[in-house]
């Protein structure tokens, strides 16, 4: 029996509690970013067919008016059809890449053309829109006039179009063409002005659709008579811009120059020419049909630039949805608002809204699925609360601090250095002296040494020559005392001419000095009255802050914060009834404490912007000059701007805590809340508590 049972091995019974760790929520870069940049990338396609289909329209022009005739076969030729398609090459698709590549969702800080302009030009991407626009407009300039040479017709009916960079000369073979320089002026002059436009627009922005309006319908995103306006003043002003500049190179510049003698060495065999011939304003007469192909052609370059970007703006801000193809839709998109980029933690808020928001027994079950999960840790309200709460801390301290950037890391002081003990031991003074006995020096250095210092041997010498002197004849004396007083006046002239350059160069200031060469003092000095009005009236346009701008400013992620709200406050009312073990509603002091204290902070700011203009009444405005009304009217312009542009977020604000307070009602007594936030709490209280 014993050894049977020691031959038998003893085996433990396997146990059925099996540990199930919970599972964090995985990032965005691993569920929601792909799902979202796999739309975008199907809608990159589509927008390069459409560029594609309009940039048709131009190479149909372009090739009708290179053959001389209307035909119906150019619609389809295969002309038309390679024209187009390097219309497209060139035109349009370098614009629509610069668009993607630097594409973002924060605006920048500025309230100022001038603020605008000097922070986009320490960015790199307004580099490569430089590059990119005047590589794409000098491009589609040589295409225009290949596709000119190609066909030997001109609107002229002179057979030859003159647009080589040369003129034919046997004489001068390397003097340039004028015509083509003026072409290529005009062409790359619109370029610059578009990118100014860009600028001023700050088009590398996403722009969002309203999230509330009111009854008005919204506008649309593609506005053809828009970009057909646009096209046409960006194009006007470009053409006028480069025959100024080309007059004012002739007239004034090229002389200049030639009066350089390196310079004019190295201009004559090109430039030479431009110096003669007919007068610089008789020359737009004598070239009307090269202003009227340079406007053609700066038009249908503007206009494929403006309608590439305005198709690459309406795609690009339309919302996504990704739930369709996710296993887990409240888990993908609550992993979306987690991304640290504001582009996709839009859209992620965007479709969270549209699918809590729905009315029906899936939504009710997808929001206590959501208020009842246990299988992430954290959970997903836990990290959906805190991400969102997060967004908006932030975006309220930025507004707080009135769009300025996060004060710099203060460096901590010196810890101070202790009290050297004082040494015991006494001191012993230093000997400084030489301890050894000198040798004595020998005769000729004594007598070397004599004669470079006031010695006695020089004061022997000196008395000497004074006692000769008192012997000298006084013919000798009186020739002998007119020398050095000239040789003296010399030094004394000398020396006046240093001090005064000495001190002209202390009294040197780079900053005076740039300010009595600057343009503006030219101005006043040469210019007319009007002129220097209108510069003045110019200089405060530029440098000038505007409210809305500043609004703006204080406020970047405003669309998202609205969205973050909407979210908030629908999935806290939704909570009385669908959340059964109360998760979401320990966190409602902290989310109606984040709401107060944000909606404080912008009611403030409009309170003080309304302080700032105060509508006059009729008999007030009768009283003002019409350059005070005019100023009143700009201020109540900007002020209006400002308001609108905080309209949104104030709205969800009020629209959110009336809904949590009117749901809750008496309810909210059993949370507790800082005495401000309970102060601010019960006036919406009040205010819901008023019959209608």
């Amino acid at each position: 029996m014993n050894a049977s049972t020691s031959r038998t091995p003893i085996r433990a019974k396997p146990s059925t509690l099996v540990s199930h760790a919970a599972t964090t929520i995985p990032p965005a870069s691993q569920t929601f970013e792909p799902a979202v940049k796999r739309v975008l990338r199907h809608r990159l396609r589509s927008i390069f067919l459409y560029s594609a289909a309009y940039c048709w329209t131009p190479a149909f022009v372009w090739n009708t008016w290179s053959t001389g005739g209307f035909s119906l076969w150019n619609l389809l030729s295969l002309s038309t059809i390679a024209l187009s398609l390097a219309f497209w090459v060139l035109g349009a698709l370098p614009v629509t890449l610069l668009r993607k590549f630097y594409l973002t969702a924060t605006p920048s800080a500025s309230s100022s053309p001038s603020k605008t302009v000097k922070a986009a030009l320490s960015k790199r991407s307004t580099y490569a829109a430089l590059i990119c626009y005047s590589v794409s407009a000098v491009l589609l300039s040589g295409l225009h006039i290949l596709l000119a040479y190609t066909n030997q017709t001109s609107e002229s009916g002179k057979g030859e179009p003159r647009l080589s960079p040369f003129v034919k000369s046997r004489k001068h073979p390397y003097y340039l063409n004028g015509r083509f320089i003026f072409l290529m002026l005009t062409q790359l002059v619109c370029a610059y002005a578009f990118l100014l436009r860009h600028i001023m627009r700050d088009r590398f922005v996403v722009r969002w659709p309203p999230l509330s309006v009111d009854d008005e319908e919204l506008p649309p995103r593609f506005d053809p008579t828009k970009i057909a306006l646009t096209t046409i003043a960006v194009t006007t002003l470009s053409l006028a811009t480069s025959t100024v500049l080309f007059g004012v190179t002739r007239i004034l510049l090229l002389p200049i120059l030639f009066h350089i003698p390196v310079l004019r060495l190295a201009l004559r065999p090109f430039a030479t020419h431009f110096l003669r011939g007919p007068w610089t304003l008789s020359l737009p007469l004598r070239h009307l049909e090269l202003l009227f192909r340079c406007f053609a052609l700066g038009l249908s370059t503007v206009a494929t630039w403006e309608v590439s970007e305005s198709i690459f703006e309406a795609q690009i801000s339309e919302p996504i949805t990704v739930t369709s193809v996710s296993a887990d839709p409240v888990e993908t998109l609550i992993s979306g608002t987690t991304s640290s980029s504001t582009y996709f933690q839009y859209f992620a808020y965007m479709e969270l809204r549209n699918l809590i928001w729905e009315d029906s027994p899936a939504a009710s079950a997808r929001r206590s699925a959501l208020f009842a999960d246990q299988k992430h840790s954290p959970s997903l309200w836990v990290t959906l609360c805190r991400t969102a709460l997060l967004q908006l801390g932030k975006d309220y301290q930025h507004f707080v601090r009135r769009g300025a950037p996060l004060p710099g890391a203060t460096t901590p002081a010196p810890a101070p250095v202790p009290p050297k003990k004082p040494d015991p031991t006494p001191s012993t003074p230093l000997i400084r002296k030489p301890i050894f006995k000198s040798s004595p020096a020998s005769p000729v250095h004594a007598v070397i040494e004599s004669l470079s210092s006031d010695g006695a041997i020089t004061q022997a010498i000196a008395s000497t020559a004074e006692v000769g002197a008192a012997h000298v004849p006084e013919l000798f004396r009186s020739v002998a005392a007119v020398a050095p007083a000239s040789v003296k006046e010399g030094t004394d002239v000398v020396v006046a001419e240093v001090k005064e350059v000495t001190g002209w160069i202390e009294r040197y200031n780079p900053k005076e000095m740039a300010k009595k060469v600057q343009l503006g003092g030219v101005v006043e000095k040469y210019c007319p009255p009007r002129v220097v009005a209108m510069g003045e009236i110019l200089k405060e346009w530029w440098h000038k802050d505007r409210l809305g701008k500043a609004a703006e400013e204080c406020l970047p992620n405003r669309e998202l914060d609205v969205l973050i709200i909407q979210v908030l406050a629908h999935l806290t009312c939704v909570s009385l009834d669908e959340d059964r073990y109360g998760v979401l509603q320990r966190d409602i002091p902290r989310i109606l404490e984040a709401f107060i204290s944000f909606y404080s902070a912008v009611g403030e700011y409009e309170t003080e912007l309304s302080v700032k203009f105060k509508a006059p009444s009729e008999e007030e405005r009768e009283k003002l000059t019409p350059q005070e009304r005019e100023i009143q009217d700009q201020i109540g312009y900007d002020v209006s701007l400002a308001k609108d542009a905080m309209r949104p977020i104030i709205d969800a604000f009020k629209e959110g805590l009336a809904r949590i307070v009117r749901t809750f009602n008496d309810k909210l007594q059993a949370f507790r809340f800082p005495p401000r936030t309970a102060r601010q709490l019960q006036s919406f209280v009040d205010y819901t508590a008023r019959p209608l």
